[in-house]
């Protein structure tokens, strides 16, 4: 392939993943120092899992299961999560999901 066909095929699919899974399966696991970076989850099942000094900077998760998933001392400035089931969500000892749940119903906020 010539370096214009690769230069237009990059134009076409700007994205460029690190990693694509679909489907993983990794259960209560420990993930330790793993560069994640700008990859796609789809329809993950990371259940109790361990994420250790690991760069999930840009990553998407799409649909999947992080129920008891454990996240210390990351930088989450930006994250943004939606469409998803929070109830009990906590972030920092507060539980989050009470409050998004609390919210929501009074018409407080639109979340």
């Amino acid at each position: 392939m010539s370096a214009s066909e690769t230069e237009s095929k990059s134009e076409e699919n700007p994205l460029r993943p690190n990693m694509f899974a679909k489907d993983m399966d990794a259960v209560s696991s420990t993930f330790d120092n793993i560069d994640f970076g700008h990859s796609i989850f789809r329809t993950p099942l990371f259940r109790s899992t361990l994420f250790l000094n690991s760069n999930l900077s840009g990553a998407a998760f799409q649909g999947g299961n992080l129920e008891g998933v454990n996240i210390q001392r990351c930088n989450l400035r930006g994250a943004q999560i939606q469409n998803c089931e929070v109830e009990g969500l906590v972030v920092n000892g507060v539980n989050v999901g009470d409050l998004i749940q609390l919210l929501t119903r009074t018409g407080t906020s639109s979340v």
